[in-house]
């Protein structure tokens, strides 16, 4: 890409601010990097891969900030629809095995399945998400970690801690693989929880391992959630004494 776009700097930083926003939930300042990308679409003197690349990140970010803050998956859904079909006209998800894709295409697909989880329910999600999965191409690892942690999450939801255990794991390798701290502390989380609902006391250990590593990138508001989440769905306390972190189950 760097050779291949203009402003390429430029693009790349605001990818990258997009990406973290995303994995820390930070959903409400998406609109900043939005702006950004409309005023890099509106320079003008852009190739036309460049114009479509931006184009379908805009859209993508604009989708995320539907879903997320004003919870309007219908049209969210429309936004990455029109990503998709930028680059494959005749696209739909009633058709969508039909196709190869790039992956930026794949990336696009992945929300969508994650709109479906809302929508159709987490058996469709995860059908395209498997989907997805097996047709990125291997050196996209950041993307791979993301679907690991959605896959995981989706097995969860449908009460197959085992299935989540595994994809949770698989994403792990993925980072230590590619000496990555992005994705680490959450899917330290899905491993955590997994292996509390299997009765496993490892629980303990990988829930530790996900609040330092998210400790470590300063994803403060993350720790909040899932200290929350603990204590919500599963009675767990999480506190600190002594700087040593605390794990106490109230069941």
């Amino acid at each position: 890409l760097k050779y291949r776009l203009k402003d390429y700097s430029t693009f790349f930083d605001i990818k990258s601010s997009l990406e973290k926003k995303l994995e820390s939930g930070d959903f409400e300042s998406l609109r900043d990097d939005i702006d950004r990308l409309k005023k890099l679409l509106e320079k003008g003197d852009i190739t036309l891969y460049y114009s479509k690349l931006l184009n379908q990140l805009l859209l993508t970010a604009e989708s995320v900030f539907e879903k997320t803050i004003n919870e309007n998956y219908e049209k969210a859904m429309e936004k990455l629809q029109k990503a998709m079909e930028i680059t494959i006209p005749n696209f739909s998800l009633s058709n969508y095995a039909d196709f190869v894709y790039s992956d930026m295409e794949i990336r696009i697909l992945m929300n969508m399945a994650l709109l479906l989880r809302k929508i159709e329910g987490a058996e469709k999600s995860l059908e395209v998400l498997l989907f997805c999965l097996h047709n990125l191409s291997s050196e996209e690892w950041e993307t791979r970690i993301r679907l690991y942690y959605n896959i995981s999450y989706t097995y969860h939801i449908l009460s197959l801690a085992e299935e989540s255990l595994h994809y949770a794991n698989l994403g792990i390798e993925t980072c230590v693989k590619n000496n990555t701290l992005s994705g680490l502390g959450l899917l330290y989380f899905r491993k955590a929880i997994a292996e509390y609902n299997l009765g496993r006391e490892e629980y303990k250990d990988s829930l530790s391992k996900s609040i330092h590593l998210l400790e470590i990138t300063g994803e403060e508001k993350l720790i909040k959630t899932i200290m929350e989440s603990c204590r919500k769905f599963y009675n767990l306390e999480i506190s600190k004494e002594n700087n040593m972190l605390v794990i106490k189950s109230h069941e």
